[in-house]
């Protein structure tokens, strides 16, 4: 028989101990499996009698060449762009992915694409990140608070947008500093395109201020009573961030260099 405890971490400490006699002597017919994501939180007399095995995360193209043959053999009608995105959102777990195929084969009508799966989960368009992303940068205020309008109105999920927005920010940096950012940036390649654009109007610096930003607008969307006014501020606080003083710097070495003089010490 296999006994599997899934989330082990979650047993109290009496539990543990009634289960420590058994994994001691365990009976010859029997094997446990003992499954959680937080190994640290297991007593150390447990974890000296098992055998530890560790599950790392499915790689994308992996991940899609399975996806592709389930909805093969399912007869699902699924664009291959649209597989790479319910990949992408699943972030190495196959339960995952397959669970999001299943839904989007109930709910959308074939073929399903890109947009099916992003509507499916409520992820905000890759276009709407990029226009996001250039008021941001821009400063532009009104265009911004505009955008934030039509993601309350379309429904998002706020916290879920905020980490894709600095996902997006990421992904610019990577164009940034990345040799071959194909094989980091996870997106179409007309968006692609955009973002390389967006990229060189922007120093790294700043990219970073908004990312680190971004995950403490985050945390105060958590325990937020008014989502969208914290929202709203939170965009607008880091839309007002200075300019890092590095970046700084070297605008000013740039700027004399390009002038033929030496800075002031």
């Amino acid at each position: 028989k296999v006994y599997i405890i899934d989330e082990v971490h979650m047993l109290s400490a009496g539990a543990f101990n009634a289960l420590l006699k058994t994994l001691e002597e365990p009976p010859s017919h029997a094997v446990f499996i003992l499954a959680t994501t937080e190994p640290h939180r297991i007593p150390a007399t447990i974890l000296s009698r098992c055998q530890r095995y560790e599950f790392r995360r499915i790689p994308l193209d992996s991940m899609i060449q399975r996806l592709d043959q389930i909805a093969h053999s399912n007869a699902i009608e699924i664009t291959p762009e649209a597989l790479k995105t319910i990949a992408s959102l699943a972030d190495g777990a196959l339960r995952d992915a397959i669970s999001i195929l299943d839904q989007a084969r109930s709910a959308f009508v074939p073929p399903i694409t890109h947009d099916h799966v992003l509507n499916l989960v409520g992820v905000v368009r890759d276009q709407f990140l990029q226009q996001v992303a250039e008021a941001l940068i821009a400063g532009d205020l009104p265009e911004l608070l505009k955008l934030v309008d039509q993601l309350i109105m379309a429904g998002r999920d706020q916290a879920r947008f905020v980490t894709d927005l600095a996902q997006h920010l990421r992904n610019l940096l990577i164009c940034q500093v990345a040799a071959d950012d194909r094989l980091l940036v996870r997106v179409h390649s007309e968006a692609l395109a955009d973002m390389k654009k967006l990229a060189e109007r922007v120093q790294y610096d700043r990219l970073i201020s908004l990312i680190r930003g971004l995950s403490a607008l985050l945390t105060d969307l958590r325990w937020a009573a008014d989502s969208r006014t914290t929202l709203e501020i939170g965009l607008i606080r880091l839309m007002d961030t200075p300019q890092p003083a590095a970046a700084q710097a070297r605008q000013t070495v740039a700027t004399t260099a390009l002038s033929g003089q030496l800075p002031t010490p």
